[in-house]
């Protein structure tokens, strides 16, 4: 609760509407379902090839396969290294060729992954 706090301590009014979530398996759950929404776009970044490598074994190419399937553009940028990002992505790659995936590398040591849905939802993990 404290981000909620700090937002409210400084003012920030919003139309937005945002939660803390506690429990991670719930933010996941969240996660999925909204991607489970899309109409037009999903649009996800994996903080580290780690993270995109243990969604995977989750399922969410299986969840991303489903989504394309009903015509919705799936777009995953992948925080990693060249070589890191070529090894895991085109074992990907040969599964679900449809999704599009990206590495980005940047100098930030970061732990957030975001999901944006159709430009208008977003999660932030």
């Amino acid at each position: 609760m404290v981000t909620k706090t700090r937002i409210e301590e400084n003012g920030i009014r919003s139309s937005s509407n945002i939660e803390i979530i506690q429990n991670p398996r719930e933010s996941i759950k969240l996660s999925y379902d909204l991607i489970k929404t899309a109409e037009k776009e999903v649009l996800r970044i994996f903080h580290s090839i780690h993270a995109f490598r243990r969604q995977v074994r989750m399922g969410i190419m299986h969840l991303f396969k489903e989504v394309v399937e009903n015509d919705i553009i799936v777009r995953v940028l992948i925080h990693a290294d060249e070589k890191q990002f070529r090894e895991t992505v085109n074992e990907v790659k040969l599964v679900f060729p449809e999704i599009e995936l990206r590495a980005i590398e940047m100098n930030l040591d970061t732990s957030i992954g975001i999901v944006v849905v159709d430009r208008k939802e977003s999660l932030i993990i």
